[in-house]
């Protein structure tokens, strides 16, 4: 059975090391767009809890039948390791429409509480996530395709990573 419990754990950690370490930053900080049309810390956080949310959602609709998803492969984890050399490559990628459209400002409490709504989804989903869809494409990322359930893992691992370390570019710019 793939164990999606560790990348999940992950996630969690990720999560908590950075809410932590903008609790102290005020609103107007965090809210604040390091150069125009780029994000603010907020706004990141925004986009994350849209994407984690629409994955899961996502798979969820997806695994309703099992047997129609493709079989995972080879090919899973080419497509996965293509994704993590894009993510740490100096290219740019634009978020898809549906997760890029993020408010003009945020509050952090209420982001936190969002977050924590939706990761607790995923922790549902994770401990009753069924051995029918170990072998199973679970997740079509819009820029490589198909993933299986630990590419979808790794996947959202990466993500998050990319944002935090994003988040700390910000955090540069803006001198906090």
């Amino acid at each position: 059975m793939a164990d999606l419990k560790p990348g999940f754990e992950k996630m969690e950690a990720k999560k908590a090391d950075l809410m932590r370490g903008l609790a102290s930053l005020d609103a107007e900080t965090l809210n604040r767009q390091p150069e125009p049309g780029a994000w603010s810390i907020l706004q990141v956080i925004a986009h994350l809890i849209k994407s984690e949310g629409g994955t899961l959602q996502y798979i969820k609709k997806k695994t309703q039948d099992p047997q129609a998803l493709p079989k995972t492969g080879a090919v899973s984890w080419i497509r996965i390791g293509a994704l993590i050399v894009g993510i740490h490559s100096p290219l740019k990628f634009k978020a898809p429409k549906a997760i890029a459209d993020v408010p003009d400002r945020g509050d952090f409490q209420a982001a936190s509480f969002a977050w924590a709504e939706v990761r607790e989804d995923w922790r549902e989903f994770v401990e009753g996530f069924p051995a029918v869809l170990n072998d199973r494409m679970i997740f079509r990322h819009p820029f490589v395709g198909l993933l299986g359930p630990a590419q979808t893992m790794i996947f959202l691992n990466e993500h998050l990573g990319n944002h935090i370390r994003q988040i700390g570019r910000i955090r540069k710019t803006l001198g906090v």
